[in-house]
């Protein structure tokens, strides 16, 4: 992959972005459909690379959070797994292929 520059996440417009949530009607998956400012290598990378998983996924969470596992295995079939704990609510946990 072609080496893309760190998305500069100092002002709002560099985060914004939009989302459509799909619910399964067995409400056992979603699909979360996102648009961002940013070229497709950027989002890529953000999604697959554990540092910049780091530095983006708890973004937006309670003050206090921790990041306790940030995976991710970009490839057919593979797997992520993403967990963190909130203050005054625990753990909680996202993962899928």
């Amino acid at each position: 992959m072609p080496d893309v520059p760190p998305a500069d996440v100092s002002t709002l417009d560099g985060r914004i972005a939009s989302a459509r949530i799909s619910l399964s009607e067995d409400g056992a998956r979603y699909t979360a459909e996102r648009v961002f400012g940013a070229p497709p290598l950027r989002v890529y990378r953000a999604f697959t690379d554990p540092e910049d998983l780091r530095v983006w996924f708890s973004a937006g969470a309670p003050e206090g959070s921790k990041r306790t596992t940030c995976e991710s295995d970009p490839v057919a079939g593979g797997t992520y797994l993403y967990e963190m704990t909130i203050p005054g609510f625990g753990g909680v946990a996202w993962h899928g292929t």
